[in-house]
């Protein structure tokens, strides 16, 4: 269906009409049942509101415009009164501040849905909307508590309403395969690796007409033959496996390729900190921060599948001779670095939640590529235990009511996902 016709306006005790998975792109509200009290027009092609909104029925109170492609707010105001609940979810608004300005008009909206469009992933987006539109009773299907709502003097910064930090957590990473020893002075670390192409749309498009061997043929050649991958990787691959330990648990995996120090690798990808292999191994946190004044790439973002590596590094100072003296022109080589990617995850992200700090993911060797999204649970409330489990009379520690759990067997992964936002 493309359009309405008169035919509609003749079904006049009409109180729910369901227009949902069309491809109405402009509707005259003239045509609908003046009875009218639900309308749902989620999944269209609409665009703006201005047409649609003068001629609604009077008593209307519930109208759903979820995933269209709505980018302008005029005509909000021009709403009918009745309205109490609207839903604009998963479209195209990207002024919040005028967005609310314009719903203000509308004296019994108590229920409204804004995630999934760009403004809704800024900074001050739950506090403004509380405070532009104080009788809200439930924003993005989650209730408005007394805590949430904001001081009556709230001075939200411009820039609150355009921008956020991106946050990438990893709250911990568990019973990862101990790496082999290395050669003397070799550093041995491990971190995460996270792909997010969506929020830089400068270098989107610059990748858009290059390829990363193009990217490397515009840097300037190594000054001495140090690097070379065939050399590296017989100084590292002697010592990547043990003798002897061939079949111990985890060894086999650690098969080291040699990075190219030319090689751009963070166009599109951002890295934690490195942190030496323990059972249970903590990052600074959050492991990854990012400005985004791209609300759009942003939003996006939310909407993708996001790839995780977990990288396995080892890094070997270059010793130079006294005889090896470079000229004062000379760029100092840098270590010899060697990398295996341990885990490769996907996780499939959700809208943010105003309401949540982060939104969790766990994932285990036993769950192939993909994480499992945690809910509305907490990963960072997670307490575990190196201490071997004691048995006292056939209970263990934790059937005694200890809060730390025992060490998974299994490598397992703990990340969380969320934007800046004000709480206060």
């Amino acid at each position: 269906m493309t359009k309405l016709d008169k035919g509609l306006t003749g079904f006049r005790k009409l109180v729910r009409l369901n227009l949902c998975g069309n491809f109405l792109r402009e509707v005259d509200a003239g045509f609908l049942p003046r009875g009218l009290r639900t309308l749902e027009m989620q999944s269209n092609f609409i665009q703006t509101l201005e047409v649609l909104a003068t001629g609604l029925p009077s008593g209307l109170l519930y109208l759903g415009l979820a995933k269209n492609v709505i980018d302008c707010v005029e005509g909000i105001s021009k709403l009918p009164d009745s309205i109490t609940v609207l839903d604009l979810s998963d479209n195209d608004i990207c002024d919040l501040e005028t967005t609310l300005n314009s719903m203000s008009a509308l004296p019994n909206l108590v229920s409204l849905q804004l995630a999934g469009n760009p403004c809704a992933v800024c900074a001050g987006y739950a506090r403004c909307t509380l405070s532009k539109l104080p009788r809200l009773q439930w924003l993005d299907l989650r209730e408005v508590l007394p805590t949430d709502r904001p001081d009556e003097n709230l001075e939200i910064h411009p820039d609150d309403l355009r921008s956020t930090y991106f946050n990438f957590t990893i709250f911990r990473i568990i019973s990862a395969p101990q790496p082999p020893k290395g050669d003397k002075g070799a550093i041995m670390t491990f971190h995460v690796e996270l792909e997010l192409p969506l929020l830089d749309a400068t270098r989107r498009n610059f990748l858009m007409f290059r390829n990363n061997d193009s990217l490397v043929e515009m840097l300037p050649p190594p000054e001495d033959d140090l690097w070379e991958p065939s050399k590296i990787g017989s100084m590292v691959k002697s010592k990547s496996v043990l003798e002897g330990e061939a079949s111990s648990r985890g060894s086999h995996i650690f098969h080291l390729t040699a990075v190219d120090s030319r090689e751009i690798r963070h166009y599109t990808t951002f890295e934690s900190n490195r942190v030496p292999w323990n059972k249970i191994m903590n990052f600074q946190e959050p492991a990854v921060r990012i400005f985004c004044p791209n609300l759009i790439g942003l939003r996006d973002t939310f909407r993708t599948v996001v790839t995780l590596r977990l990288v396995y590094t080892v890094s070997i100072p270059v010793k130079q001779g006294k005889g090896d003296k470079k000229s004062a022109h000379t760029m100092k080589a840098g270590p010899q670095e060697q990398r295996a990617t341990i885990a490769t995850i996907r996780c499939a992200l959700n809208r943010p939640d105003w309401t949540q700090v982060s939104q969790d993911y766990h994932w285990d060797d036993t769950l192939d590529d993909d994480a499992i999204y945690y809910g509305d649970g907490d990963l960072s409330t997670l307490q575990y235990s190196q201490a071997t489990a004691k048995v006292v009379k056939g209970k263990t520690d934790t059937d005694q009511g200890s809060a730390r759990q025992q060490l998974p067997e299994n490598l397992t992964c703990h990340f969380g996902f969320g934007i800046d936002t004000l709480r206060s």
